[in-house]
């Protein structure tokens, strides 16, 4: 049970004077935490403990804007029948239509931020709508948090110039970080009499294994028996997220993270970008605001990235939409500059330009010959591809990079 906020009279039920202080949002994310499969397979635990969250943030925060104030108009407080009134107004809005700023007309089509925006609201509705967009402002999801972010982004682009925009799905079905993040009790009654051996040996810390190659030229003489011992079949990892969501979604954020660290060569952390913050953080930007790394990444060298993480529709699975800001000619330096520059040097900045793009946004195979060669066999296993494993696999190559003796005296070249 969670301690009630501080700023209530109410003793606490069942604590001690110096017992941590475990307030709705921290017991949630305790809760879902657990380990006991009770509560990490119940489908209903996450919905459920949103719903609490969603309503205690409506109903305990603290409104800017009071009632029982004039409202600016008639110099008198609103009344509850005013308030039912402009509740019923909104609710109508919602489905009506808006003038825009440039006075065409436009439908709300469910956006609580248009809202504002319908004529002939009364003042009781206009401080109704203030009041949502102040409490709504902090709670993720909502449509006033969108708005935010795109404040967010509008004040990066001032600071870092134009960014580009990268978006990128992992699939789940395919990937060993999330089965490697799923967790439960090895003496769990749901393993009692050799129920799920699969998920058993999948819950342990070290299961499965991340550094393993399980392409055919690997295991190609390895009988079908001893590969499942190393990674579960496709119906069986599917089963696995589905019985314990938060390890896609812990894996989902590493992988995002490690994306930055190492394709992008960024400085992140779990704390960015509050580790700017505090005599005793250690920031991950440098004295110029850039988190770039000396030698950049597949990208160039990235002064900062914003990414907003959302559920597709599809199948729920999280994906990511990345503005990324890279640095180059047109991040600080005028347009008419950058148009003298391209005059001036004959061709060759447009050039650059090009190279550029086909870099990072490659759309040819490296070996043509070779993808048409595989290309029959790799359509049959489409869409779900549950019998490939190249996407499960980490290539033999990188794995060489381990021994950095073997690395050193194979790649690098003594001058």
């Amino acid at each position: 049970m969670n301690d009630v906020p501080e700023y209530f009279e109410k003793e606490r039920f069942r604590r001690d004077e110096d017992a941590p202080h475990i307030e709705g949002p921290l017991w949630v994310r305790v809760m879902a935490r657990r380990v006991e499969a009770q509560l990490s397979r119940d489908w209903h635990f996450g919905f459920v403990t949103w719903n609490y969250l969603f309503r205690s943030s409506v109903n305990l925060s603290r409104s800017f804007f009071s009632y029982e104030r004039g409202t600016g108009e008639s110099g008198r407080a609103i009344t509850a029948e005013e308030l039912g009134t402009g509740a019923i107004e909104i609710c109508k809005a919602l489905w009506g239509k808006y003038t825009d700023l440039d006075g065409r007309s436009k439908n709300v089509g469910g956006d609580m931020t248009k809202v504002r925006y319908t004529p002939g609201l009364s003042a009781a509705a206009k401080r109704l709508l203030q009041n949502v967009e102040h409490t709504s402002r902090k709670i993720a999801g909502t449509q006033v948090t969108r708005r935010q972010m795109c404040s967010d982004t509008n004040a990066n682009r001032i600071r870092y110039g134009v960014p580009i925009f990268v978006t990128f799905t992992p699939d789940e079905a395919h990937n060993c970080l999330m089965l490697r993040l799923s967790r439960c009790r090895q003496n769990d009654p749901v393993f009692a009499d050799g129920r799920d051996e699969v998920g058993k040996r999948v819950a342990q810390r070290r299961e499965p294994p991340l550094g393993q190659d399980f392409t055919d030229d690997v295991f190609l003489r390895v009988p079908i028996a001893d590969l499942q011992q190393w990674l579960p079949d496709y119906d069986e990892r599917q089963t696995i997220l589905a019985r314990d969501a938060l390890a896609s979604v812990d894996g989902f954020r590493v992988a995002c993270s490690v994306t930055y660290e190492y394709l992008w060569g960024m400085r992140v952390c779990a704390f960015c970008p509050d580790c700017n913050n505090g005599a005793a953080s250690t920031p991950c930007q440098d004295i110029f605001g850039s988190n770039a790394t000396p030698e950049g990444g597949s990208l160039g060298r990235l002064d900062a990235g914003y990414t907003s993480i959302e559920a597709q529709k599809s199948k729920g699975s999280l994906h990511a939409h990345s503005q990324l800001f890279v640095q180059c000619l047109h991040q600080h330096t005028p347009l008419i500059e950058v148009l003298r520059q391209i005059k001036g040097s004959r061709g060759d900045v447009v050039l650059k330009y090009l190279q550029y793009k086909a870099h990072v946004c490659k759309q040819t195979y490296e070996d043509v010959a070779s993808a048409r060669a595989c290309q029959t066999d790799i359509e049959k296993d489409w869409p779900e591809y549950k019998t490939s494993t190249v996407l499960l696999s980490r290539p033999g190559y990188q794995s060489r990079r381990d021994d950095a003796t073997f690395y050193d005296a194979k790649y690098v070249v003594e001058s």
